[in-house]
């Protein structure tokens, strides 16, 4: 079930992470069965006009200004020894599985922040699904496989298998058993 992207900051504030709390959740999305939400991460430290501050909430009004137009970034005054940033974080029934940058998200719409995240969850369950074929491939000889074509199919039992809580490890090992009984049952031709 698909549900409305929500933010929780207005989206002026998604311009620049130090212009929020670390560890503040900023926008969530449930797509694809994952949960997905954007979040502040990382220690701050800034030094201005003699005074250091360690997150937005405490900054001077002045200073939060020079982050929204990005001159804080050139400004003598402004001395950042520790920044923040957003990271995306993906779970799965509770279960983290992931995480990504956010730098490549278009903030300016709603649209355009939901559709960026939908991208970054389906390239994600698409990599892990390479993954997963690729460790078949891997370890086809130690269950006398070599030579047999692995499926999406497997690749995707081998993903839920890791989500239902085995390590990859075992997902591999439980996909290629079955194949094996599989075959050796007849019920299985390899192609």
């Amino acid at each position: 079930m698909e549900e409305k992207l929500q933010i929780f900051v207005p989206l002026t504030e998604l311009k620049d992470s130090m212009l929020l709390d670390s560890g503040q959740e900023v926008a969530t999305l449930k797509y694809r069965g994952y949960d997905i939400s954007i979040r502040v991460c990382g220690e701050v430290r800034v030094d201005y006009k003699d005074d250091r501050y360690a997150c937005a909430s405490e900054m001077p009004d002045e200073l939060l200004a020079k982050f929204r137009d990005a001159s804080a970034y050139d400004d003598p005054d402004v001395n950042i020894i520790d920044n923040n940033w957003f990271e995306v974080f993906i779970d799965k029934d509770g279960v983290w599985t992931g995480r990504s940058d956010v730098t490549d998200l278009d903030e300016d719409t709603e649209e355009g922040l939901a559709s960026g995240l939908k991208d970054m969850v389906d390239e994600y369950i698409q990599d892990r699904l390479d993954d997963a074929k690729d460790d078949l491939l891997r370890h086809t000889k130690e269950h006398e496989l070599e030579g047999i074509e692995v499926t999406d199919e497997d690749a995707a039992s081998v993903v839920a298998l890791v989500d239902a809580g085995n390590t990859f490890e075992e997902a591999v090992d439980i996909v290629l058993t079955g194949i094996r009984g599989c075959l050796d049952e007849g019920l299985y031709d390899g192609n």
